[in-house]
């Protein structure tokens, strides 16, 4: 089991895929203070959360990805653009593509010698072409420019799940931008990529869903739980 606590809290969060989590923050200054934390701790940087697994510490950015802005899923960051590439240039090596892909990073490599040899300047390119490098000149991405934000929200889930291989998505507002059927959406495909989910509001949201877990954290930092 994931959990995840702070010094700051009694309660430790404990993380089950078929209950989302929903931690209201009311005091704007804590709530402030909690989502740069994650964030930072999702880069690399230090912080006064812990995450665990099966109660043994482990980075943020090994099981868990922290969205902070509800409204924009960053589906081509450097983190998923890097999984994605990962992932195609292992199947640009497998037994179907291998040889194909040999070719073309051969003639990649005559094309750019011919440029050369026409140019009056003394220019040179690596010796091998290799997928990397083919992916990112042609500004290999994820592609929904033209979805809305339900479905941006899907496809972020499927990459944090099989992409990125993680257990826990940390969101924030969830309950301030979409409606509880988009919600619902979320939590079921979630559970079927095996993801935990936690939701960090600032206010109690107006309806709290049959499958989420109401934790409030009030503004005198007095911690109450909807399961008393």
């Amino acid at each position: 089991m994931i959990r995840l606590a702070h010094p700051n809290l009694r309660m430790i969060l404990e993380f089950k895929r078929e209950t989302p989590l929903v931690l209201t923050l009311e005091n704007r200054a804590f709530f402030r203070e909690c989502v740069i934390d994650l964030k930072n701790q999702e880069e690399g940087e230090a912080g006064r959360f812990v995450l665990s697994k099966a109660w043994t510490p482990i980075a943020l950015p090994k099981v868990a990805t922290v969205v902070t802005d509800p409204f924009r899923m960053e589906l081509n960051s450097r983190r998923i653009l890097s999984a994605l590439y990962k992932e195609m240039i292992a199947v640009s090596l497998d037994a179907q593509h291998h040889l194909e892909t040999l070719r073309i990073q051969s003639e990649i490599d005559a094309f750019l010698g011919e440029l050369e040899l026409e140019i009056p300047f003394p220019v040179v390119h690596n010796d091998s072409t290799d997928m990397n490098a083919i992916l990112k000149a042609f500004n290999v991405r994820v592609d929904v420019e033209n979805e809305g934000l339900p479905f941006q929200y899907a496809i972020f889930l499927k990459a944090a799940a099989e992409l990125l291989r993680l257990k826990l998505v940390i969101f924030t507002g969830l309950h301030c931008c979409l409606t509880n059927e988009e919600i619902e959406v979320i939590h079921n495909l979630a559970e079927y990529e095996d993801l935990c989910i936690l939701d960090i509001e600032n206010r109690k949201p107006e309806e709290v869903l049959p499958r989420e877990r109401l934790l409030i954290v009030d503004n005198d930092m007095c911690e109450i739980y909807n399961d008393e």
